[in-house]
């Protein structure tokens, strides 16, 4: 469930600029290309779990450092407003998220390993 949000919000950060308001041309091509990576490593973790495969921590990883990215890009690119908010909660939501997915997934990783090693 976690990952399908993260993919959501992934595609959320691609449509923002549109939706929003106009970002400097820097600011919504980094949205478009960072929202794009964050939906596929949301969507690539999706598929893993619905076929019964552990998430990916190195996915996760990649997705929350994206997250963080989100979160100073604003200022970097000088968005201002509306856009300047939604990119900002929306990288702390995406960090949080696959941060917490990402440590999930490491737990599961060496459990699956542990009982692989013992029989």
């Amino acid at each position: 469930m976690i990952a399908v949000v993260i993919a959501a919000l992934g595609v959320w950060t691609v449509i923002s600029p549109l939706v929003l308001e106009a970002a400097p041309w820097n600011g919504a091509l980094n949205n478009v290309l960072v929202g794009l990576v964050i939906a596929a490593g949301g969507g690539y973790d999706a598929y893993r779990l619905h076929n019964d495969v552990p998430s990916s921590p190195a996915a996760g990883s990649l997705v929350a450092i994206l997250g963080c990215w989100l979160l100073v890009s604003p200022s970097i690119f000088s968005m201002t407003g509306t856009i300047w908010w939604s990119t900002l909660s929306t990288g702390a939501t995406v960090t949080l998220l696959a941060g917490y997915a990402t440590y999930r997934a490491r737990g599961v990783r060496r459990v699956v390993t542990d009982r692989d090693r013992s029989h």
